[in-house]
């Protein structure tokens, strides 16, 4: 069965909104100052949590605290991997430089296509996993945090050259 959502989030915020048929199915919340993300869904709470921003890990735990996966993110190329403690492993790959196409498969049937603008974006599932959905928004937020450090360091660089 496949899904449709949509998503929202602010042109400067930190919160995305995931929506089922125009209602509102979970929420992802980025701390601005810290390495890490929560969700609230009507069935399930994660916390996603890095130790430092440039660690290439992320841990994935419930609202018990209890560990359910890790992101590992490819520090040279916008890749990553989400390995859940069930042994499922799911692959990330961004189909351009401005991490508005990407998609997240497990290459046994799972896949779900994400697409974004500015503010808002789409994705395509034939599965209703919360955890993978939510990766995938976690995964391009991050991406999205390195493009914005890259271009501040690219301009004053030159700030500093010339």
């Amino acid at each position: 069965m496949e899904k449709h959502l949509t998503w929202t989030k602010g042109l400067l915020g930190n919160t995305y909104q995931l929506f089922e048929n125009g209602q509102i199915v979970n929420t992802l919340f980025f701390d601005t100052w810290k390495n890490k993300a929560r969700s609230m869904g009507k069935e399930n709470n994660f916390l996603f949590k890095k130790n430092s921003f440039f660690d290439s890990n992320t841990q994935i735990l419930t609202g018990n605290g209890e560990i359910v996966g890790v992101i590992n993110f490819d520090l040279w190329q916008t890749k990553a991997t989400v390995n859940l403690t069930s042994g499922e492993q799911y692959a990330c790959n961004f189909s351009n430089y401005w991490f508005s196409k990407w998609t997240i498969t497990n290459f046994k049937g799972k896949q779900l296509f994400y697409y974004a603008n500015t503010t808002s974006g789409t994705i395509t599932a034939n599965t209703d996993d919360e955890l993978i959905l939510l990766s995938g928004l976690f995964i391009k937020e991050h991406y999205s945090r390195v493009l914005v450090l890259f271009i501040i360091f690219v301009v004053m660089f030159t700030t500093i050259i010339t």
